[in-house]
């Protein structure tokens, strides 16, 4: 029998390693892994679904997940890619810029409606008024037209 002899190693580096955990919009909870210079990993997702789980149980799953990795301090949650983008469109001065100009141009067309005319109007776009919801949208849309603005 031969014997195999093994030959030391000796350790260079060790990478740093975050972890931290994202909840998307669907409520999906991913923990994520990454070491210093290399691409993130998602090492397990946990999907939501009202009917069979709750947050409370995502987030216990997530502490036992956490000490199975050995993490021993909070993890951090981060929001995903998708709605870290999002926010940074909805929080953009550029979109806020755009959407105030909208809306200024928008007003100056409009014009304040009697009491009367929208009665009336809500008379022709609700006839039988079967409920007070009957035909909302049909009935802003209106109002909306009457007042001046293009976009209804």
């Amino acid at each position: 029998m031969s014997e195999t002899s093994l030959q030391a190693v000796k350790i260079v580096k060790i990478y740093p390693t975050e972890f931290w955990y994202e909840k998307d919009m669907m409520g999906t909870m991913s923990l994520k892994a990454q070491h210093e210079g290399m691409h993130e990993c998602t090492l397990v997702q946990i999907p939501y679904d009202y009917a069979y789980t709750s947050n409370a149980g995502q987030w216990a799953l997530l502490q036992h997940l956490c000490k199975y990795f050995g993490l021993l301090k909070d993890i951090e949650q981060r929001p995903s890619k998708f709605d870290a983008e999002l926010i940074r469109q909805a929080t953009s001065v550029d979109v806020i810029d755009k959407t105030q100009e909208r809306v200024e141009e928008s007003a100056k067309n409009v014009h304040e409606l009697s009491d009367e005319r929208i009665i009336e109007i809500r008379q022709k776009t609700t006839p039988f008024d079967l409920s007070p919801w009957a035909d909302t949208l049909a009935f802003a849309r209106a109002l909306l037209k009457e007042a001046g603005n293009q976009d209804a």
